[in-house]
């Protein structure tokens, strides 16, 4: 099948809640993108075009990927942007990473959400399913660039029509994100800020390295099991995730994270 009367659709790499993913070829040029692809019937959610927005808006910045395309066909949304490689999940089933190489891979997603925050959107799924590598596949990591992605829950945190004033506390009804990568306060309903991105971080660096299994129950054991595993004695954990994670969960909703001492913290490669 051809969109666009240009992007032949070849195979597919991913299936998502709301739509799948096709590897796909320019005809005209050769080159080779990702097409992200949405029902126009999607009981009214319009997260395709909505995504389709944020990804313009962040535009030639480095780490996010570039759209090329977006439309109708067929009675689906279609969404035409850079391929790029494997994730970060994809990455760990092939092996534990060292705890070098997941502090330079946790300096690189921190860096990706100063730049989306900084711009007033909060990413709101932040997880190893979207961090990606580039389509080169580095053997040292240090030399691989980090890609953030699927921008369908991210939003605003800033409400310009109130002075850029910052979006209002307030309890949720339900969670919104992955369970084994939300922060605590979201676990507790909260409603999401800057703090839960940068929280998220520290649940996937401990992914990377180590073997991090929540149980598959309520939400509030997997929340149990986060607290237990940052715990400032539990020495299992590497000192600087511990440091990390207590930093985050210091954070008033609305203040801004230091995203440089973040970094920093992640330069000490002491285990203990």
């Amino acid at each position: 099948m051809i969109i666009s009367k240009k992007y032949k659709l070849v195979d597919i790499i991913g299936n998502g809640e709301f739509g799948q993913i096709f590897k796909a070829q320019n005809i005209r040029t050769g080159q080779y993108v990702a097409v992200k692809q949405e029902p126009m019937d999607n009981n009214g959610f319009k997260l395709l075009k909505n995504e389709t927005k944020i990804y313009q808006y962040l535009n030639n910045v480095v780490g996010f990927p570039r759209v090329f395309w977006f439309g109708i066909f067929e009675n689906n949304y279609y969404m035409v942007l850079s391929l790029l490689g494997k994730s970060l999940r994809k990455k760990r089933e092939l092996g534990r990473f060292s705890l070098e190489d997941v502090c330079a891979i946790g300096i690189q997603m921190i860096s990706r959400l100063e730049c989306l925050h900084k711009r007033g959107l909060i990413h709101r799924d932040v997880k190893p399913d979207n961090f990606l590598f580039g389509m080169e596949d580095m053997d040292d990591i240090s030399d691989s660039l980090i890609h953030l992605i699927d921008f369908g829950l991210c939003r605003k945190y800033i409400e310009e029509e109130d002075g850029y004033t910052h979006i209002p506390y307030r309890v949720k009804e339900s969670i919104l994100g992955t369970p084994n990568f939300i922060s605590i306060n979201v676990h507790n309903l909260c409603e999401p800020s800057r703090r839960d991105d940068m929280e998220s971080v520290v649940y996937i660096l401990y992914y990377l390295w180590g073997v991090y299994t929540p149980p598959v129950c309520s939400e509030h054991r997997i929340s149990d099991y986060k607290l237990q595993l940052m715990d400032v004695d539990n020495k299992i954990t590497p000192l600087q995730f511990r440091e990390y994670f207590a930093y985050c969960r210091s954070l008033e909703y609305d203040k801004e994270p230091n995203y440089q001492y973040l970094m920093s913290l992640l330069c000490v490669h002491s285990v203990m």
